[in-house]
């Protein structure tokens, strides 16, 4: 995940701008990403200038759907082929219509959507900040007209058949029942539970998209049955996991996201 760097003049916690993964149907042509503000400053003007990176093709831009959070808050987008250019303010007076991103708030803002040619290639696209020639970088502008702050970037991941593109090969046919974990995005803490066929030796571990473990939920004998288990993710940044079971020869995965 990228981070930019902190304004050394806000002393707060970390403004971000979080472009979220997402799970999509084999066939899908389309997927949507939910971008959400956060920011423990008075937000009236945001400038997000966002480029998609794609090493096959095939997935582009495609619309920005628009959550009309406020009857006062404009929000105008562009589209040109890999980016995006996204802005926001706020023209009201503060009495009459409050600042839709208060101090310590998280915002839905919209919704991305990309295409998805039916051709395209397995790969793990990227969206991540960009720079704008008109406007500069991204940067968050508190009511005062003046200044401007340099939010954190949580990147967007797109994950499309990436067992074509060199996915770790973390998935074996086995009897084993894994659920999906719940809930599921989550923020911190989510809970994994699996069934048994029969006893034996089991582990339970996480990886990342690079397939590089991350933790090890749980390593020894276990019953038959259902069993449960839980991950902290800690300080572990935002991004597609994936969670693994083995139970001799066998093994099943699935994949969760950890979002921020």
């Amino acid at each position: 995940m990228a981070r930019a760097q902190q304004d050394p003049d806000d002393s707060g916690t970390q403004d971000s701008v979080i472009v979220s993964s997402a799970m999509i149907d084999s066939g899908a042509s389309t997927i949507q990403l939910p971008v959400y503000f956060r920011a423990d400053d008075t937000v009236a003007f945001f400038h997000v200038p966002l480029h998609l990176d794609t090493p096959g093709g095939g997935i582009a831009f495609d619309t920005f759907i628009v959550n009309e959070v406020s009857p006062c808050w404009e929000t105008v987008f562009e589209i040109e082929q890999d980016h995006l250019h996204l802005l926001g303010w706020d023209w009201s007076d503060t009495i009459s219509c409050p600042y839709p991103l208060p101090h310590q708030s998280r915002l839905l803002v919209g919704a991305l959507v990309l295409s998805i040619e039916p051709n395209a290639p397995g790969q793990i696209a990227i969206i991540d900040t960009a720079w704008d020639e008109r406007h500069g970088s991204i940067h968050f502008g508190p009511p005062d007209g003046i200044t401007e702050i340099t939010p954190a970037v949580l990147r967007g991941l797109i994950y499309y058949n990436a067992l074509e593109a060199g996915e770790p090969d973390l998935i074996q046919p086995g009897p084993i029942h894994l659920n999906q974990n719940y809930p599921n995005p989550f923020n911190a803490r989510t809970i994994i539970s699996y069934s048994l066929p029969q006893a034996g030796p089991v582990e339970l571990a996480i990886y990342n998209i690079a397939g590089q473990r991350v933790a090890t939920l749980f390593k020894g004998a276990q019953a038959a049955g259902e069993h449960q288990a839980v991950w902290d993710a800690g300080s572990t940044p935002s991004g597609l996991y994936f969670y693994r079971i083995a139970i001799g020869d066998s093994f099943e995965n699935k994949r969760m996201i950890l979002l921020r």
